[in-house]
């Protein structure tokens, strides 16, 4: 995909409006590439320069578009009250509501992409269209968090915030979610990295909550059994008590596996075992985010599909459990299954369905038979539904955060990476498809090249000497100690993570103790994130909590002499 970009980029040879042209016309994947080979090529300027062109150009909008109208003060006040939150209508459109009291068009569904950045103001050419939407703005309640950035700032570079179609409150979201007592100090990084401090030689990585030799000893004992009863040489005393050790057998799994799935829900301060999204699941419960809550509509009650069965029924429609007392059978529901925190953030199939069957609605209830379509689940827009986005997706859906663009991940982000999978065998050729196989991480820290100011408290660390005041076109690192008001514009080139891994991925296999892996820091990875060679529909996805410090950032500008 670099590669391409690198090509693309080479062909418009530095010209600002080709280039500009060039980005607004490409799918969002290739889009990062060839941003990111601009900088290569061409330096950072260019590079914003032909991002902010491609977003004015293509949304200037046309006099007799719309009449402008007059809103009245109380309405424009009012509007104004509500400053840095976002509204969402009826198209899916999502605006953020300026100090003016303008809208600025943040997110576009589908082939809308062109109208992003558009401002609609009071007395401009949509007033007719600001007059709808100053209605929808007491439906968004106050709770965001202002942004932290106090320096002058411009808009972001290539903001790509995307918010899901049923309007859902940060604060009822959070005030949803976030119930419990921390268990560990510190936001969900120092959290993550309270782990990666115990290293691989303190934290095992396990997917069914046993380390390698437990299971290998488990597995060993069941395949023991098995063989016995295959050669037949058992009495039939015998044969029944192998037969019910083996069925223990698979208890005591299914218990390993449940207390497995609790311990990481609880946030337990003592916690040495993870896989990816596990680790991700741990933090945020360690954070006090009740990760087994229900996802809720705006009347309160939970999303859930239904599994259906043909059952036996009475002369009523009543399900009866003995032949003599059956008429005939009926299809009916026999199981609920609703959408949690942890399940979306795990990419469960069965929670993707459900959410993103019921995306759009802001009432709960049922969403009618599961399919069992999973991430193949029919949704608008391209690629992966929103739900499989792993945390990003869930965030969306929770009501706690946004997802964001791999080229503005920022310390603490929440990524997840998918790939396609031959599933088995079961899949050749063009069939392969989605089916869950990935990774889940946390940003550690991001190496960029853009302007900040540099030697005050909070101030990002330049690659190179030492430096003080506004400096532009520097080689600096975000960390989770940077201010981000002291950041300004920039392109990404790398990024350090914070994973779960298993050993035959960790860097450092000499200090993994367990020969398990465990919890690790990486090295700094380029960016955008292209997956390994071999693996195929490689994507990646990054979600900020709310809570973030780098919510709502918009890059500084140089200070005022």
């Amino acid at each position: 995909m670099l590669l391409e970009g690198r090509r693309l980029a080479r062909e418009t040879a530095g010209d600002i409006s080709a280039l500009a042209n060039l980005i607004s016309s490409l799918p969002r994947q290739l889009k990062d590439s060839v941003v990111h080979a601009v900088h290569e090529l061409y330096g950072n300027q260019v590079a914003v320069e032909a991002v902010g062109q491609q977003r004015t150009d293509a949304t200037q909008p046309k006099q007799s578009e719309a009449m402008a109208a007059t809103a009245p003060m109380d309405d424009l006040q009012r509007v104004m009250a509500y400053a840095g939150h976002q509204v969402t209508d009826r198209g899916g459109f999502v605006y953020m509501v300026g100090a003016d009291g303008s809208f600025e068009i943040v997110h576009a569904p589908g082939a809308s992409q062109k109208a992003m950045g558009r401002r609609i103001t009071a007395a401009g050419v949509y007033g007719k269209a600001w007059l709808t939407l100053a209605s929808l703005v007491p439906v968004v309640g106050p709770g965001r968090p202002a942004a932290t950035n106090t320096a002058t700032a411009t808009p972001s570079p290539a903001p790509q915030h995307l918010v899901h179609d049923a309007p859902t409150d940060l604060a009822s979201g959070v005030a949803h979610f976030k119930t419990k007592a921390p268990t560990v100090a510190g936001d969900t990084l120092d959290i993550a990295q309270t782990r990666a401090d115990r290293g691989l030689a303190g934290t095992t990585y396990s997917l069914s909550g046993m380390t390698k030799p437990e299971q290998a000893a488990f597995e060993a004992e069941v395949a023991a059994d098995k063989n016995k009863l295959k050669e037949g040489k058992l009495s039939p005393e015998e044969r029944g008590e192998v037969t019910a050790d083996i069925a223990q057998h698979t208890t005591d799994r299914t218990r390993i596996n449940t207390d497995y799935a609790a311990d990481l829900a609880s946030g337990r301060d003592n916690q040495d075992m993870f896989y990816c999204s596990g680790l991700s699941i741990w933090t945020m419960a360690a954070a006090g985010y009740d990760v087994n809550a229900q996802l809720v509509g705006s009347d309160g009650q939970p999303y859930f599909g239904e599994e259906f069965a043909d059952v036996m029924v009475d002369a009523n429609g009543k399900r009866v459990y003995q032949k003599k007392n059956a008429v005939g059978t009926a299809r009916i529901g026999i199981n609920k299954k609703y959408v949690t925190l942890k399940k979306l953030i795990d990419g469960d199939p069965v929670a993707i369905e459900i959410i993103t069957r019921a995306q759009g609605r802001t009432t709960g209830g049922s969403v009618g038979e599961i399919m069992g379509t999973g991430y193949q689940t029919e949704h608008a827009g391209e690629g992966l539904p929103l739900a499989a986005h792993g945390a990003a997706g869930a965030f969306e859906f929770a009501g706690i955060g946004s997802e964001v663009s791999e080229l503005e991940q920022k310390p603490g982000d929440f990524a997840q990476s998918r790939r396609t999978t031959t599933a088995d065998g079961r899949d050749t050729g063009a069939d392969v498809k989605h089916r869950g196989f990935g990774h889940a991480w946390q940003v550690l820290e991001t190496h960029v090249v853009g302007e900040a100011l540099f030697g005050q408290p909070g101030s990002p660390t330049p690659k190179a000497g030492k430096l003080e005041g506004w400096h532009s076109d520097v080689a600096f690192t975000i960390t989770n100690d940077t201010d981000p008001s002291k950041v300004g514009k920039h392109v990404i080139t790398h990024a350090r993570r914070i994973e779960a891994q298993s050993r035959d991925a960790v860097a450092n296999k000499g200090a993994d103790s367990n020969d398990d892996g465990g919890v690790q820091r990486t090295g700094a990875l380029p960016v955008p994130d292209q997956g390994l060679a071999r693996y195929t529909g490689y994507v990646a996805y990054f979600g900020r909590l709310s809570q973030s410090r780098w919510f709502g950032w918009q890059p500084a500008t140089a200070p005022k002499n």
